[in-house]
């Protein structure tokens, strides 16, 4: 069914956004690899306004394509751009202006994609509406917010279970840490590699939405 589809698109994007969102990846990434950690809060500032536009062409495009296909567009355009930063992330300077460029656009494809399936469960509310006659849009959603919530809380454990991989089974990485070679790779898997993953796994799921 499409609710099933749509489920598993925004769930993968969830449980990816949940990794690379998480604490601890933000001081392994700038704290210990750009090794200034309040640069984080700078970068959202400055970001912010940029990040707004990309919003904006990205619903416009959603109203003009449909949902699906923008949907789609920007999934795709995410992982281009997180191809990108793994690449200038694996430079010794990661703060350039090219990280500050491809940050905005993927970020603003993060928002897009985040939020774009919310209206596209009204689309599934209809379609079963129209399927068996039975209007449950509450239930829908009750779902749809269950099983989010199951995934956030496995992409919080999945964060923790790569830490104890890696070695660190009594305390997370801290400000200041030596940046070993597996900390690195690390912080590049959590903060980029996720979230390829997790959107190649919902250009699958949409592949069998028909909405």
């Amino acid at each position: 069914k499409p609710i099933r589809m749509l489920i598993m698109a925004a769930c993968t994007n969830r449980f990816a956004a949940t990794v690379y969102s998480h604490t601890t990846v933000g001081v392994m990434l700038y704290g210990i690899m750009m090794e200034n950690y309040g640069i984080a809060g700078w970068i959202g500032v400055v970001a912010a306004l940029p990040t707004l536009l990309v919003v904006t062409v990205g619903i416009r495009a959603a109203q003009r394509m449909g949902q699906k296909k923008a949907l789609v567009l920007f999934t795709g355009l995410g992982i281009f751009f997180q191809l990108l930063l793994i690449v200038i992330l694996m430079q010794d300077n990661a703060i350039s202006f090219w990280f500050m460029l491809f940050f905005v656009l993927l970020n603003g494809c993060k928002s897009i994609t985040n939020n774009m399936v919310v209206p596209m469960i009204a689309d599934c509310s209809d379609y079963e509406q129209y399927r068996s006659g039975k209007f449950v849009p509450g239930l829908m959603g009750a779902l749809f917010s269950f099983v989010d919530k199951i995934f956030a809380a496995l992409g919080t454990a999945f964060v923790g279970l790569v830490m104890l991989v890696i070695g660190y089974n009594k305390t997370f990485p801290q400000i200041g840490d030596a940046l070993t070679p597996v900390l690195r790779y690390t912080t590049i898997f959590l903060f980029c590699g996720t979230p390829i993953i997790g959107w190649v796994s919902s250009l699958i799921a949409l592949k069998f939405y028909r909405l």
